[in-house]
């Protein structure tokens, strides 16, 4: 804390310096107009500050403004040049760094800007005064933060901001000991004009979204808002050599912040022992009740539990290549809150676990509010709308008297950061034509003859767009290659007028040429000692191309699970899948059954692009697969490799009457219908049964289970579980139209639920089975 104080010295002295040496080194006031008389200010464009530089080249080069002869209306350009260098405060609004101005941008100007903060101290939130500190030592606490600010001025008066804030405070005596936050964000607008010479008025609004520790995502009850009316007074609009600008803000903070923690601290609460919600409920006066998050947390996450009444003051020098400032802001509380701050009485201890000795807020008086000096300066490089920021804070309260009410101050805060503005206005230039005894400003057409091409590439039969198309000038290697855009758009630069040839390939396409013209300007008109305009001609082009053949093939690979080797003279079944892409004049592809080699090998080939369901029959030694999704790519041939289970030696499934009878039952998660996966062998020769006996024409799936549970929760389980088996067997090549599920929940009982064994049977899958006629003998 000692050495913070000497370094705050230091930088006080500094700030002081540094404009009084600035000031020396500015010239007199020959780069501003002389003090106008009211009917010349009248006929102003806009005489916000000093005119600048009419040229943007000038203002790239050194932002001082060029001079001007005194009552010259200052033009729109030299406006815009002039006012370019505003950048974004903390919350993104033109200003400094905790304070706004009551100036905007240019119509149509933007400002980003993205600024760091440092923080460091020792024995801050733990003295050694704090009592307990002694047996577990004082702390050392940190804070490291960015802020990414936006502005955009759509009218002259008018400004539109936003930031998004990230930040982390660690504390080593405190659990956890870091404390991070992504993604508070500031959306807020501002209006802004001046009133008299030198001074502006303004008023703005503002949202603070905030986030809780560790999370993402807004916390809808802590959003808080601010408003405030500003005002600035430019000294540079009287004439003065002195180039300074003082700024007054005063806004009102509703702070939320609190709801952050509210449930954290309710939970707290009730895990005290003997806590009495019902008693603290009734306004009793008891420590348990008031058990608050700490010292250390509410500094970690910016809680406060009062309003503000805010009164921000600044004064800035603008010079040429360095703009220093100063602020002082204080942070009157105003408990529209009804927040009831806890004195423990005579004899009484504070809450239990709140590890400081936080006062109340009516007690400390200003010593506890939220104020600070911050000095810091803008540094302007030779770059048009570029300024690196650096800035120090020094607590003027707050920093050393806690109180329950408020987060604590840190003592110091250190900024460090880079803006951009940019204007989207171009710059016009001008050029002075001599005469004998005036001087004639005109604009010059500069634009070459010519114009550009504007063209869609697309498909000749769907007449789609087509994406992604490179598109080359023949014979024109001067000239860019183009790609067309999502929509098959594509335009070129500034091109000569005559004629040309374009080349133009996408895959899948055939190559495919288009031609334009574009035509010379018209000769002056006769007699004209002006030169004719060059008109940028926008000619119009369509390219069509015509589509490659989209076919492919399918190499697919049937193996054993038992090893992995190929499995002969396996029937593969191969049809289209939902979603497949039937082009005009083509024949859709109906289903067909391949046979593979004797190394488990077929090759389906001339496919139609797109989705295949592939299925493998079941036969003497394997059972059927799972039906699987394949996807045939133009031109290519894809491996796909089928898995099928051997047949078992003994098997599990027989036919008994009209009953499909299982040796083992169907497996599933507790208390849900996720199939597990040890009955999945059992599933595929339960499949392979009935897609074996085609006199199978219906097959009724019963759920049933024990009596565990609430019934009507059984009952939709049940249903579950038959609905689960029923779409795996459709997936093993059962056909649909003969399977049915059907739950029963507990009321058809095997056994008695009175033991394991009983309810154990009673949670089963049943198979019942509508036959034409007495079942065939299986074929081994």
């Amino acid at each position: 804390m000692r050495h913070s104080r000497w370094l705050a010295l230091i930088l006080v002295a500094q700030a002081v310096a540094l404009p009084m040496t600035a000031f020396a080194q500015t010239p007199p006031a020959g780069g501003r107009p002389a003090a106008a008389t009211d009917e010349e200010d009248e006929e102003d464009v806009d005489d916000e500050d000093a005119p600048a530089a009419t040229s943007p080249a000038a203002t790239a080069t050194a932002p001082a403004a060029a001079p001007e002869q005194p009552g010259t209306p200052e033009t729109d350009e030299a406006r815009r040049t002039r006012i370019l260098p505003r950048f974004s405060s903390l919350d993104g609004s033109i200003g400094l760094l905790h304070t706004r101005a009551a100036q905007t941008g240019a119509a149509g100007s933007f400002r980003f800007g993205l600024i760091g903060e440092y923080f460091g101290a020792s024995e801050y939130l733990r003295p050694p005064t704090l009592a307990g500190t002694a047996a577990v030592g004082t702390d050392s606490a940190s804070h490291v933060g960015g802020t990414a600010t936006l502005s955009y001025s759509p009218l002259d008066f008018l400004e539109i901001f936003a930031s998004i804030r990230a930040y982390a405070n660690a504390n080593d005596r405190e659990r956890p000991s870091l404390f991070q936050v992504l993604g508070d964000t500031t959306l807020g607008v501002k209006g802004a004009a001046r009133i008299w010479r030198g001074l502006y008025v303004g008023g703005y609004a503002s949202l603070y979204l905030l986030n809780r520790s560790g999370d993402i995502g807004l916390l809808g009850d802590s959003t808080s808002a601010d408003f405030g009316v500003l005002s600035t007074l430019d000294l540079r609009d009287f004439g003065a050599s002195v180039p300074l600008r003082f700024h007054v803000n005063a806004h009102y903070y509703l702070d939320n912040s609190s709801a952050i923690v509210s449930q954290t601290e309710e939970r707290r609460r009730a895990a005290q022992p003997g806590y009495d919600a019902a008693r603290c409920a009734s306004g009793a006066i008891d420590p348990s009740c008031f058990l608050e998050v700490s010292r250390i947390e509410r500094h970690a996450l910016g809680i406060n539990r009062v309003d503000r009444f805010g009164i921000n003051l600044a004064a800035e020098a603008e010079l040429p290549w360095v703009r220093p400032f100063l602020e002082w802001h204080v942070g009157v509380p105003v408990n529209r809150q009804g927040y009831s701050c806890f004195e423990p009485g005579t004899g009484m201890s504070g809450p239990a676990g709140a590890a400081d000795d936080d006062a109340c807020l009516a007690r400390e008086g200003f010593s506890a509010m939220p104020s600070r000096f911050t000095i810091g300066t803008r540094v302007l490089p030779p770059v048009r709308g570029l300024a690196a920021l650096l800035a120090f804070d020094i607590a003027t309260s707050g920093s050393s008297t806690f109180v329950r009410e408020l987060a604590p101050t840190p003592p110091w805060q250190f900024y460090f950061g880079a803006s951009f503005a940019y204007d989207i206005h171009p710059p016009v230039q001008r050029v002075e034509v001599p005469g004998p005894e005036r001087v004639t400003t005109r604009e010059v057409d500069r634009t070459p003859p010519g114009g550009h091409v504007v063209g869609m590439v697309r498909d000749a039969e769907s007449h789609n767009a087509i994406g992604g198309a490179i598109v080359n000038f023949t014979g024109h290697p001067e000239l860019h290659i183009l790609a067309t855009a999502a929509d098959g758009r594509f335009r070129s630069g500034h091109i000569t007028p005559g004629e040309y040839r374009l080349a133009v390939t996408a895959p899948e396409f055939n190559p495919g040429e288009c031609t334009f013209t574009v035509p010379a300007p018209a000769p002056a008109p006769e007699g004209s000692t002006a030169p004719a305009p060059n008109p940028d001609t926008e000619v119009n082009v369509n390219c069509e191309l015509r589509a490659m053949p989209r076919r492919g093939g399918l190499s697919i690979h049937v193996v054993s699970s038992q090893g992995g080797a190929g499995v002969p003279n396996a029937n593969v079944v191969l049809s289209p899948a939902p979603g497949l892409n039937v082009p005009s004049g083509q024949q859709a592809p109906v289903e067909r059954t391949l046979t593979t080699d004797d190394q488990g090998r077929i090759n389906a080939e001339e496919l139609l692009a797109g989705p295949y369901m592939v299925r493998v029959e079941s036969s003497d030694r394997h059972m059927g697969s799972t039906a699987q999704q394949a996807t045939v790519e133009p031109r290519a041939s894809r491996g796909v490799e089928v898995t099928v289970t051997r047949r078992p030696a003994r098997a599990s499934v027989a036919i008994r009457g009209n009953v499909l009878a299982i040796l083992r039952q169907v497996h599933f998660q507790t208390n849900s219908a996720e199939i597990l996966p040890d009955s999945n062998t059992l599933l595929e020769e339960i499949a392979d049964t009935i897609n074996r006996h085609p006199e199978i024409t219906a097959v009724e799936i019963q759920g049933h289970t024990d009596n565990v549970g609430n019934p009507a929760s059984n009952l939709t389980l049940s249903q579950s579980r038959a609905e689960a088996v029923r779409d795996t067997l459709i997936r093993l090549g059962v056909p649909a139209d003969k399977l049915t599920a059907r739950g029963f929940g507990q009321t058809r009982p095997l056994r008695p639920n009175l033991t394991a064994v009983g309810r154990t049977a009673n949670r089963r899958v049943e198979f019942h089975l509508t036959r034409t006629a007495a079942p065939r003998p299986a074929a081994r």
